[in-house]
């Protein structure tokens, strides 16, 4: 098993957080992707799947790629079944590298995903993502017009491989 390195996700996600990286597909909802570019950018070993609905996986922009790979809710399932990730009650446990998923409306459904790339001096983490690009955002998105008091959020710690 590979070990995980934040260090290298956080680069990646420097370097791509404006823009895309033109080795993947640039999605009109590309939070997740982004964060999996991240994810693997940092170690993650893929787990490939002849089916779109199993593993986590990118081939090629013309061949695919999982669920997983781009829709938050399939990404946090992934996650958490493979032990890839152990989720935390609050943001307090987690570090750079780690991600936070959030469900606008509280309907039980992850609708976004983003990657923690440092913390603040209160040892708050900042997020980095795509769909609407930012750095170094509170995590908390209240200033996001997607926001709404009923929202809930999956802060998950990532395990090595």
């Amino acid at each position: 098993m590979g070990q995980y390195q934040p260090l290298a996700a956080i680069r990646h996600a420097e370097r791509w957080w404006n823009s895309y990286d033109p080795a993947y597909p640039a999605l009109s909802d590309d939070c997740t992707n982004f964060v999996s570019q991240v994810l693997l950018a940092g170690g993650l070993i893929q787990v490939p799947a002849a089916g779109r609905h199993q593993g986590w996986w990118y081939r090629h922009k013309k061949e695919g790629w999982s669920f997983s790979w781009a829709v938050s809710q399939a990404l946090y399932q992934f996650l958490i079944s493979s032990h890839r990730a152990v989720q935390h009650p609050d943001p307090s446990a987690l570090q750079a590298g780690d991600l936070i998923l959030y469900d606008w409306s509280g309907s039980g459904r992850w609708r976004h995903t983003a990657v923690i790339v440092d913390l603040d001096a209160g040892r708050q983490p900042l997020v980095a993502a795509h769909s609407r690009p930012c750095w170094q955002r509170p995590w908390s998105y209240t200033d996001s017009p997607a926001y709404t008091p009923a929202c809930r959020y999956a802060f998950l710690q990532i395990r090595s491989n």
